[in-house]
């Protein structure tokens, strides 16, 4: 879950890049939902304009009525949500913990065929 004007937001974007482009060769997808806080992030045109200034190569979805985030029950922005290849929720992750145990926990999922197994991390 992720909005355009969100300064963490744009900070975690380079992360998703590189992994998407070091994983989706081993079936990672990557589908950034874009649920705006403010009334100009709403605007389509906008996002469009956000998705190619940051160059983002992975999908983005428009979630202006919170749907997704309300499905998720999410709270911040942004946050991260695993799935695995069952579709099975595996793992939250929010923006306060640091990209090195993101890259931990997201290397320990995909290595699993991507079924979530039990970790003490």
């Amino acid at each position: 879950m992720w909005t355009f004007g969100c300064i963490n937001c744009r900070n975690t974007i380079p992360s998703l890049i590189t992994w998407h482009e070091k994983y989706s060769s081993e079936g990672l997808i990557i589908i950034g939902n874009h649920y705006p806080e403010f009334d100009y992030e709403s605007d389509i045109e906008n996002l469009k304009e956000a998705v190619e200034e940051l160059n983002i190569p992975y999908a983005v979805t428009a979630d202006n009525l919170g749907e997704t985030w309300k499905a998720y029950d999410a709270h911040f922005w942004p946050t991260i949500y695993l799935i695995d290849k069952k579709g099975y929720y595996a793992i939250n992750i929010l923006v306060k913990e640091d990209m090195t145990r993101r890259k931990k926990r997201f290397v320990v999922f995909s290595m699993n065929n991507g079924v979530l197994v039990s970790q003490n991390n």
